[in-house]
């Protein structure tokens, strides 16, 4: 099994920190989502609850063995 990597972009990473999402919530989101859809342009979006009714949405790119983290936030 090929590994893929997660490049995240400067964006996805100040969001991360302002809305408080770990690394660990992000990692648990990208390698085990609860569901991941389409996007109309083709981007895809991860999504996993996480502790106590936190649900956290990652919207990505997939190239080839890479996946480009666009941003991450917190959904209801």
């Amino acid at each position: 099994m090929a590994k893929i990597d997660c490049v995240l972009t400067r964006h996805a990473k100040a969001r991360m920190k302002d809305r408080s999402i770990s690394v660990e919530e992000f990692l648990s989101t990208m390698d085990h989502p609860d569901d991941v859809l389409i996007g109309k342009k083709g981007e895809l979006y991860a999504f996993k609850t996480v502790g106590e009714g936190k649900r956290i949405r990652v919207v990505y790119d997939k190239e080839k063995n890479r996946r480009i983290v666009i941003t991450a936030m917190i959904v209801e």
